[in-house]
């Protein structure tokens, strides 16, 4: 019994939670075209909901210290051999944000006022855009606040807004500008 009882309070917790999320109208087809979904599977219902609020961002780290490509960052003994890192960031239609974590604060090579100078230097290509991404379309912004990461912010949510995109990070080498 008592099992029952925890599971259902997961839940409740879990349909609460996703509440403020349903308020937006790209979100609406949730309550609309899947409340049959809801009724006939529920774990698959809320599996939607979740993977469409959480997102599933995925960055790569390119850098050829790592020796292949991954999900995991350069450590900070690493991040301290080198001057460029590059990374692919791929965004669903609905993410919005995602970290790329270089490491070079906790490794020595750039200070806390590093940001306030623009470091590290940020450039960024496409790989591959969304579906109604005929040209460059979707807008980004670069958050450089933290010593030890750049934070990738997509300002187009919606339907073709998703794509991968190449970052690239930079710092002066030598650090003498630090």
């Amino acid at each position: 019994m008592n099992l029952i009882s925890l599971f259902g309070a997961v839940l409740l917790a879990l349909l609460i939670s996703a509440m403020p999320a349903l308020v937006h109208p790209q979100h609406w087809k949730v309550l609309r075209g899947d409340a049959r979904l809801l009724l006939r599977r529920p774990f698959l219902f809320l599996a939607d909901l979740f993977g469409s609020e959480v997102g599933t961002v995925s960055v790569t780290y390119c850098t050829p210290i790592l020796g292949t490509p991954g999900s995991t960052a350069p450590t900070a003994a690493q991040a301290a051999q080198v001057v460029k890192q590059m990374a692919q960031v791929s965004f669903l239609d609905t993410d919005a944000v995602a970290t790329i974590t270089h490491n070079w604060g906790a490794a020595g090579k750039i200070t806390n006022s590093s940001p306030g100078w623009l470091l590290p230097i940020v450039t960024f290509n496409k790989s591959l855009g969304g579906a109604s991404d005929s040209s460059f379309a979707t807008e980004f912004t670069f958050g450089l606040t933290n010593t030890n990461s750049v934070t990738m912010t997509k300002i187009g949510l919606g339907t073709g807004q998703g794509g991968t995109y190449n970052v690239y990070l930079e710092i002066p080498y030598p650090s003498v500008m630090l």
